[in-house]
């Protein structure tokens, strides 16, 4: 439910999902060899509420990077964890009224706020159209996001992410793959209890609307932050308001979107060393990039785009994606 003391409201998860999630789930119930991890662009709230309930050992990143829900394992249990709870969020107003404007002046679009970003969708019918309308929506765009990154952009520390039919507007240090280098940063969330040799790591995901898995973590809060490679956090947690319920602060490494993980993936030093097998499904190039740099690494790319990844799922759907992961769970 969205709080406020009431009941929780149960969410129906799409055919395909409902899917998703049980191949997940089953991958993940062999909790010591295995972490498996979900990513998505969707906010923690809603779906994926329903799918942490649902499958509590996998990991989930919600909002590309903005919120993680670590693995219940080990008599852990999961818990939410805000990592923008250190950035200013106040550019979120003026940036709903400039999307306000433009979406009166553009026919079918729509505002999607999140709890640490937002979406606007700027055209809903058919993509491959060039219609007058369309392009209409594209110009229209195209102002929205000059207007915002002109007048919030560097002010805020905002970045636009462009698609074919929406755009999004976030903080900047954060992403997808600075979520990854947390957990699996030495001494980070994936390192709690200790991981084994013989362990794997599962992580799918697509542009569907179960998101992208990578990573992995266990049930415990945290909050602080790292001055470096070899230095732990400190424990506790803040609850917050603004996110999932039970949500904890947490402060990041220094890890930016421009970087790698802010570690060597492999060796003796520092870095994440006992990976002995990590699989990532993803439409995500640049994140595929940084795991295809772990040795036991297996990357698939789902994006249709060129791609540094070992393997393609060419006009990848959910159903092709949830397939691969099927066969990998031997189910």
């Amino acid at each position: 439910g969205e709080g406020g003391g009431g009941k929780d409201v149960e969410v129906v998860l799409p055919k395909q999902v409902e899917e998703a999630v049980e191949v997940l789930g089953k991958l993940a119930e062999d909790e010591r060899r295995n972490e498996v991890w979900l990513l998505s662009g969707l906010r923690a709230r809603g779906v994926l509420e329903a799918v942490a309930r649902r499958v509590p050992k996998v990991g989930i990143v919600a909002e590309n990077g903005c919120f993680i829900k670590t693995r219940a394992v080990g008599g852990y249990e999961g818990e939410w964890i805000n990592m923008v709870s250190n950035f200013n969020l106040t550019w979120k107003s003026a940036c709903l009224e400039i999307l306000n404007y433009f979406t009166e002046r553009t026919p079918g679009s729509f505002i999607e706020e999140r709890e640490a970003s937002m979406v606007w969708r700027f055209w809903t019918s058919d993509s491959s159209s060039n219609s007058a309308e369309r392009q209409w929506a594209q110009r229209q765009a195209a102002e929205a996001q000059n207007h915002i990154f002109d007048s919030l952009g560097e002010r805020y520390g905002l970045r636009i992410i462009p698609g074919r039919n929406s755009f999004l507007v976030m903080p900047n240090n954060i992403s997808r793959s600075t979520a990854v280098g947390a957990i699996l940063h030495p001494g980070g969330m994936g390192m709690g209890m200790g991981r084994r040799h013989g362990h794997h790591h599962a992580f799918g995901g697509g542009h569907v609307a179960f998101g992208q898995g990578h990573q992995h973590g266990h049930g415990r809060t945290m909050s602080g932050s790292w001055s470096g490679p070899g230095s732990p956090p400190s424990e506790g947690a803040s609850p917050l308001a603004t996110t999932a319920p039970g949500a904890a602060a947490f402060t990041p490494p220094s890890i930016t979107d421009d970087g790698g993980f802010g570690y060597t993936p492999t060796g003796d030093g520092a870095g994440v060393h006992d990976i002995d097998f990590l699989l990532a499904i993803s439409s995500d190039e640049k994140l595929l990039r940084r795991l295809g740099e772990f040795d036991g690494a297996e990357t698939v790319s789902t994006s249709g785009k060129g791609t540094d990844a070992r393997w393609k799922l060419e006009n990848a759907s959910e159903g092709e994606c949830v397939a691969v992961l099927r066969a990998f769970a031997g189910v």
